[in-house]
C-alpha cells in the first residue's frame, strides 16, 4: 500500500472550485498512511450493500456503482455522486496540482488521499473539520517518553477512518459515514438554514400539513435529519401540497404497509401527534409530494 498524493479541496457552494496538493516528504506520507492503514485494509476488502435510490432512509454503510449514464436521468443524490466521480477521474489524468497554502487563509473542506493498493488506485475521502483546525497553538507533547515543546502556526487534523473510498478500477464509491459524505458532496449550510426555518414554523403551528396541526415535535428532532430531509422540508409549501395531494392519499402514505407499525402516524381529529423521531422522519418524507406519490406506487420504501 502506498500513499501517492494528499489533496485538499476548496468549494464554491456545492461545486469543487480548486484542488491543491500538499507537498509532503516520503516520511510524512508513510506516517499518514500508517495512521489510516488498519481501517483502509479492512475497507478495501469489505463488500457493502448497494445504494438503493428508491430507499428514503438509506442504510449505512453502502456502496454506489457509477454507471456510464447521463446524469440528467438520475435522482438528485445519485447525480451529485456522478459529478464528484467525474472530477476524481479528471484528477487521475492530471495528478499534479498547485501547492496548497495551509495557513488558514484558504478554507479547504475535504481531504482526498490518493492511495495505491494491489495495482489499483483509490481516493480516500474525508471532511476537514475546520472547528478542530490548529492555529497558532503551543503544546507540550510526549513522544516515546520524551517531553517536547512545540509551536504550530497552522494544522489540519488527520482522519483515521475513511468517510468514503472511490475505487477507480471498479468505479465504485463505498460510503462508511453517510452524513460526512453528504457534507463532502455539497455545502448545505443554506439548505439546512431553510429547513431549520420551516422546522421552527412547523413546531409553532405556522405550517400545517393539509388541514392537520402537527403536535409533539421535539426541538432535538432536527439534529437527526440528513440532507435529503433538509431538501424535503425546505421545499415544502402548504398551498401547493394541498393542491396536489388529497387527504386520502396522505393518510394512505403515513400509514403505508412498508412503514413499521410503531412508526405509522395517527390522526386525532385535526391533529397529528408525533411520538418519536422516527415518526417525525416519516412525516418529513411524505411532505415531499414526489416521495409521497412514489411511496403509494410502491416505487420507494421507507425502511
Amino acid at each position: 500500500m502506498k500513499l501517492n498524493f494528499v489533496y485538499v479541496v476548496k468549494y464554491t457552494g456545492n461545486k469543487i472550485k480548486k484542488i491543491d496538493s500538499l507537498e509532503l516528504g516520503e516520511k510524512e506520507k508513510i506516517n499518514i498512511l500508517n495512521s489510516m492503514k488498519k481501517h483502509l485494509e479492512k475497507s478495501f476488502h469489505q463488500k457493502l450493500p448497494a445504494f438503493n435510490v428508491n430507499m428514503y432512509f438509506q442504510p449505512e454503510p453502502y456502496s454506489y456503482t457509477v454507471l456510464n449514464e447521463e446524469s440528467d436521468n438520475l435522482e438528485e443524490h445519485a447525480k451529485t455522486i456522478h459529478e464528484l466521480v467525474k472530477q476524481l477521474q479528471e484528477l487521475l489524468k492530471n495528478q499534479k496540482k498547485e501547492k496548497a497554502i495551509v495557513d488558514g487563509t484558504t478554507k479547504y473542506r475535504t481531504f482526498l488521499f490518493n492511495v495505491e493498493h494491489e495495482g489499483n488506485t483509490y481516493f480516500v475521502m474525508n471532511l476537514i473539520p475546520s472547528r478542530k483546525s490548529i492555529e497558532h497553538k503551543k503544546f507540550i507533547i510526549t513522544k516515546k517518553n520524551e517531553m517536547r515543546y512545540v509551536e504550530l502556526d497552522y494544522g489540519l487534523p488527520l482522519p483515521e477512518e475513511p468517510a468514503a473510498i472511490f475505487d477507480s478500477k471498479k468505479n465504485i464509491i463505498s460510503v462508511y459515514k453517510a452524513e460526512e459524505f453528504d457534507k463532502i458532496l455539497a455545502d448545505n449550510a443554506a439548505l439546512k438554514a431553510q429547513a431549520e426555518d420551516k422546522f421552527g414554523k412547523l413546531i409553532n403551528g405556522e405550517i400545517i400539513v393539509l388541514d392537520y396541526q402537527i403536535k409533539g415535535i421535539s426541538e432535538n428532532y432536527f439534529n437527526d435529519l440528513n440532507i435529503r430531509h433538509y431538501k424535503s422540508l425546505s421545499a415544502y409549501s402548504s398551498i401547493t401540497f394541498k393542491e396536489n395531494i388529497t387527504k386520502e392519499n396522505f393518510i394512505k402514505a403515513i400509514q403505508h404497509e412498508s412503514i413499521p407499525e410503531e412508526q405509522r402516524l395517527q390522526i386525532n381529529g385535526s391533529q397529528i401527534n408525533i411520538e418519536s423521531k422516527d415518526q417525525f422522519k416519516i412525516l418529513i418524507s411524505v411532505m415531499s409530494e414526489r416521495l409521497l406519490l412514489d411511496l403509494l406506487k410502491d416505487k420507494i420504501k421507507t425502511v
